[in-house]
């Protein structure tokens, strides 16, 4: 019995261990979570931690050069066309040092970089090219079906039908091929008619294999200067041309030895024609290019990708690559069962679309009283949630922080050195987003103070989450927070906004008199926090700023006044920090049930805080208090657009294409039009020949007769062939040329300047 208990109390307890080890996330596991939201270009899944996978920073000049590039090995052909703008580095101001660069250097760099990328993009265009060449042509397997075929191969009857309609003869489809007819009516003894299907299945041969284009119109002679080139089949096909055209245009009878001669040779002539080369047809040399335009060569910057500077954005590539996104927390609300979806606009919509908005600003709290109240009438119709997520934290220095502090990163020295100067210039851009802000903001539902100073690490918790276990291996930063507040508080807060009235100036720096009273009636300058330009002794010794009161200020007391706090319950503070900053609190609506959770920065729900186990455990809890239904995520670098009126409202221009019914053509429209674009495409689509220039020229037959007349000495059938033209065809019967019937061989051919002075003088 004591050891069935004990086997019991040992599978209970690996159980519970395993389950620990091994945590689920809704209907998926944490590894699961973490791969879908990241990327191994700085997460890795397996491990649940940090890692350098993107290229390795290139910049050797730490003092002179202010971007920063993860660049060394593998270069990135967007990144050195169009600049630094894919990780979290801004250009810093150039300082004065010792840095062994110079610009003949820099001209070398960039030599170097366009030979780099010009054999990269010949080595893409011949790959293109190539491609291009196999699909469409099929130049190779025709090469490989010549330099295969013998003259025993059954003929390709159907393919030679379909070139019918280009001979300059009329045939007759029959059950056999061009050269087997040939050869039945040499063994039948009709030779005019075996020279006439030998010369055309000669003709069908040259044009499959590329060495002539067959055209309807064109002249034997036009045949016979494409084969230019080909010096020896155009020899062997002179002498087939001859007896055609003695056969078929002169009506005469050919022997047998005259056949035979050819027919002989045939073999020899086909030999000839599968082994003779080709040109390649010029007009797909634009195809490539163009594939190379759309697709951009993506090749070109290697296999490794780039770390993202996004933050707070959850759906996109550059989310997944960025320890900044939401991406994570996007797929762990997914792996609960709830829909997800971005929102990049506010409208009246949103009231039934969506149960819970999770809030990210790029920005510290300074929204418009229009922005807050459209939030504030969705919240009061019941059954939301807002999740506002604080912005007084950069994922990205903690990220390059951690990668230089750890011994086993994989980096060297002077990587670790770039490292901390990439977290330095993330924390630089963090703290400009915070100085450009007054020192207190206030929304419906908490407040915000201007903290400096560096962060600090939470190390244990309050509140009515803290006693969960998993919480201890939370990795939380915080600086300023955001304080919900009370009736009393928010009095105390509208009279400090509303400084205007007292008129007191801002705390002077220490060491100085208490502040002065400003002067009234002053007309207030544009909008600035401080006349930093000006400062003004107003007390004879006191050193302190110009403060004026400006239109931001106004629209920051009028939110205050807006507040009313009889419409919330008492705050609930879900979890703070063990010096009582809240980090996770709750402020519920009373009219309503709906609610807001704030958290005072995205530590909790970032990328990079979700790889750790705790983070992921509060994200958990964090979700269950979500409202069932949709959730949409929402993060801007300003307050996003607000729809105004009802879902009835007029639409203009393109805006009439996102209401219904409009919107459903709109779709169906785009994905028709993508159908014929990808139809219409060179290689992708249906196939097509392309448009050729036309061959037929009527000249060329006149050039033709009268190379045949003057072969034959019919001098006298060609005068008489003129002068009956011009009788009958241009009903002519006074000319010179119309009464030339038969001149003797000393009568003179009239001149065009004489026949266009007999028409000048019709009476003479």
């Amino acid at each position: 019995m004591w050891n069935r208990s004990k086997n019991l109390l040992a599978f209970l307890s690996l159980a519970t261990s395993a389950s620990l080890a091994f945590s689920q996330v809704g209907r998926l596991s944490d590894q699961d979570v973490l791969q879908r939201g990241t990327t191994p270009t700085w997460a890795d899944a397996q491990e649940q931690d940090v890692q350098f996978g993107a290229a390795p920073l290139s910049r050797d000049n730490l003092v002179s050069r202010g971007g920063w590039t993860q660049e060394e090995s593998n270069k990135d052909f967007w990144s050195w066309l169009f600049g630094n703008n894919t990780t979290s580095s801004q250009p810093t101001a150039n300082t004065t040092g010792t840095g062994n660069t110079g610009p003949w250097s820099d001209i070398w760099e960039g030599l170097g970089d366009l030979l780099y990328y010009t054999l990269w993009l010949a080595l893409a265009i011949g790959i293109l090219w190539s491609g291009v060449w196999l699909t469409k042509n099929q130049e190779f397997s025709m090469f490989l079906k010549r330099s295969r075929k013998n003259p025993r191969d059954t003929e390709d009857v159907l393919a030679q039908q379909a070139k019918y309609s280009d001979l300059p003869v009329e045939l007759q489809k029959g059950l056999v091929g061009l050269r087997a007819q040939a050869a039945a009516y040499r063994d039948q003894g009709d030779y005019s008619r075996a020279i006439v299907y030998l010369f055309s299945y000669l003709l069908v041969e040259l044009d499959q294999a590329q060495l002539i284009s067959l055209a309807k119109g064109k002249t034997n002679y036009r045949y016979l200067r494409e084969l230019n080139p080909h010096r020896l089949l155009q020899s062997r096909l002179r002498q087939v041309v001859a007896l055609f055209e003695e056969a078929y245009f002169g009506r005469r009878t050919i022997t047998k030895e005259q056949f035979d001669s050819v027919w002989m040779d045939l073999a020899t002539f086909e030999a000839s024609i599968q082994s003779a080369p080709h040109s390649p047809n010029p007009s797909l040399i634009g195809a490539p290019l163009l594939l190379v335009a759309v697709l951009g060569i993506p090749g070109l910057s290697g296999c490794k990708s780039k770390l993202s500077d996004a933050y707070g954005t959850s759906e996109s590539q550059s989310a997944e690559a960025s320890p900044g996104g939401l991406s994570v927390l996007r797929e762990m609300v997914k792996a609960h069962d709830l829909p997800t979806e971005t929102i990049v606009s506010l409208s009246p919509s949103m009231e039934k679309k969506f149960q819970t908005i999770v809030w990210t600003p790029n920005y510290f709290p300074f929204h418009t009283k229009a922005t807050l109240d459209c939030f504030d009438r969705w919240l009061r119709n019941g059954g939301k949630t807002l999740v506002y997520v604080g912005r007084d934290y950069s994922p990205h220095t903690e990220y390059w922080d951690r990668i230089a502090s750890n011994p086993n990163s994989g980096i060297n020295a002077t990587q670790r050195a770039r490292g901390l100067i990439q977290g330095a210039i993330a924390s630089t851009q963090l703290d400009t987003l915070r100085d450009v802000q007054r020192e207190l903001l206030i929304t419906p539902w908490f407040a915000w103070r201007q903290v400096p100073g560096p962060f600090r690490k939470v190390q244990g918790f309050q509140g009515e989450w803290a006693d969960d276990p998993l919480l201890e291996n939370c990795n939380i930063q915080v600086r300023s927070t955001l304080d919900p507040f009370d009736a009393v508080e928010l009095d105390a807060l509208r009279k400090e906004l509303d400084w205007k009235s007292t008129a007191l100036a801002p705390a002077a720096p220490p060491g100085n008199a208490v502040p002065a009273r400003l002067p009234q009636g002053t007309t207030p300058p544009p909008p600035r926090k401080y006349n930093g330009f000006l400062r003004i002794p107003l007390v004879k010794g006191l050193k302190t700023y110009n403060r004026v009161w400006n239109t931001d200020d106004e629209e920051i007391l009028s939110i205050a006044k807006g507040i009313a706090p009889g419409d919330f319950d008492e705050v609930r503070v879900l979890l703070a920090a063990d010096d009582g900053a809240p980090l996770v609190t709750e402020v519920r609506y009373r009219s309503s049930t709906s609610k807001v959770l704030i958290l005072s920065n995205s530590s909790i729900v970032s990328n990079l805080g979700l790889l750790d186990q705790g983070n992921r455990r509060l994200s958990d809890r964090l979700i269950d208090t979500f409202s069932s239904g949709r959730v949409g995520f929402l993060s801007t670098d300003e307050d996003p657009t607000i729809r105004q009126g009802t879902s009835q409202e007029s639409h203009q221009g393109f805006e009439m294409l996102t209401v219904w019914p409009f919107n459903v053509m709109t779709i169906h429209a785009a994905l028709l039009a993508m159908v014929a674009i990808i139809a219409a495409f060179p290689i992708f689509g249906r196939p097509k020949s392309t448009p050729r220039v036309s061959t037929a020229n009527f000249g060329e037959h006149v050039e033709s007769i009268g190379e045949l007349l003057r072969a034959t000495n019919g001098r006298d059938y060609a005068v008489e062939a003129i002068s009956k033209y011009f009788r009958i065809v241009r009903r002519d019967q006074k000319s010179v040329w119309a009464n030339q019937v038969s001149p003797g061989p000393q009568a003179d051919v009239p001149s065009a300047d004489a026949t266009s002075a007999d028409k000048s003088n019709p009476g003479q």
